[in-house]
């Protein structure tokens, strides 16, 4: 019936939206209609969006979300088929210096009391809590409500959980990740939303790669077959001035007297230019590559390749 989607860490607004839009296209089921997104920026302004139907491909007129949504760091949605009762921000209740709140099922619902779940939530939190003890509290105190939750502080501690109930359901699926390298943690519950194995590892890794962006290209780099190719301990690739690779090293396992058939350089060689300076490191396309004589015969049937590089630090070899 629905899915709920926190991450805190470099984009997180964007990784966020890529999730969904990833789950929209693989998946069926309650998905494609009604979405609620709220983010935190880094001076503490809630900023939000939603549509009533057509999931991603409504929510920002058809276009990504803009600059100040998709590089906030802690970023949360909920989303389900279509219709659903405005206003649609009690879906994903917000307060700056407490927490950002989603789930999935009917967290918004009134269960026990009169505060729903969500709300409850943040309560809890706004006493001291953590966001883990929170979430159980909440969870133990509403055992029969139709509601799972997820909460994220403004210090990017994520915490998820179910109800009794809604952990009876065998279309459910939840995941907490995180990936160090990237900088970023997240936290996803869906249900009725199929195939439900694999749900949660789309959104994990949609976030990771938005916030790592491995392939973004700062410049583009020549290779051609007037490029020399060496062994040497460490691959690596130098540039002359006009970004054309003069040489190309290679460990001596990838190429036997002088031959070398496939990869050339991998995603994150290193490359430098002229007087030694890293320029960067490699991010595009790895070109089947063919090299006899210590020279490039083809890459990818083509005697020149242009191929992305991430900028990085200027630093001697």
């Amino acid at each position: 019936m629905t899915i709920g989607i926190a991450a805190a860490g470099p984009r997180a607004g964007l990784g966020i939206f890529h999730a969904l839009r990833a789950v929209e296209r693989v998946g069926r089921g309650a998905i494609g209609g009604f979405v609620s997104l709220a983010v935190l920026t880094s001076d503490g302004e809630i900023l939000r969006a939603s549509t009533q139907t057509g999931g991603t491909t409504t929510l920002f007129g058809g276009d990504g979300p803009p600059l100040e949504i998709a590089e906030a760091r802690l970023a949360v949605l909920m989303s389900s088929g279509p219709n659903r009762p405005e206003p649609l921000a009690q879906f994903t209740p917000v307060r700056p210096d407490v927490a950002l709140i989603t789930g999935h099922r009917l967290p918004n619902v009134v269960a026990v009391g009169a505060t729903p779940p969500n709300e409850m939530l943040l309560d809890a939190i706004e006493t001291g809590l953590s966001a883990q003890a929170a979430v159980r509290q909440v969870l133990q105190a509403n055992a029969d409500a139709d509601a799972g939750v997820i909460a994220l502080t403004p210090a990017g501690e994520i915490a998820l959980g179910d109800t009794a109930l809604v952990e009876r359901r065998g279309d459910r699926g939840g995941l907490l990740f995180s990936d160090e390298q990237a900088g970023v943690t997240g936290g996803v519950l869906h249900n009725s939303i199929f195939p439900v194995r694999g749900i949660t590892e789309i959104v994990a890794g949609m976030i990771i790669d938005t916030a790592r962006e491995p392939d973004r290209a700062d410049f583009m780099m020549t290779v051609d077959t007037n490029t020399k190719v060496v062994c040497g301990a460490a691959s690596a690739v130098s540039l002359g001035q006009d970004l054309h690779a003069e040489r190309i090293v290679v460990e001596p396992n990838q190429m036997r007297d002088g031959y070398l058939e496939g990869a050339l350089f991998f995603l994150g060689t290193p490359v430098y230019g002229p007087g030694e300076a890293l320029l960067g490191h490699v991010s595009g396309e790895e070109p089947y590559t063919i090299v006899s004589g210590e020279r490039i015969v083809s890459l990818s049937g083509r005697p020149s390749a242009r191929i992305g590089v991430r900028a990085g630090e200027r630093s001697a070899r």
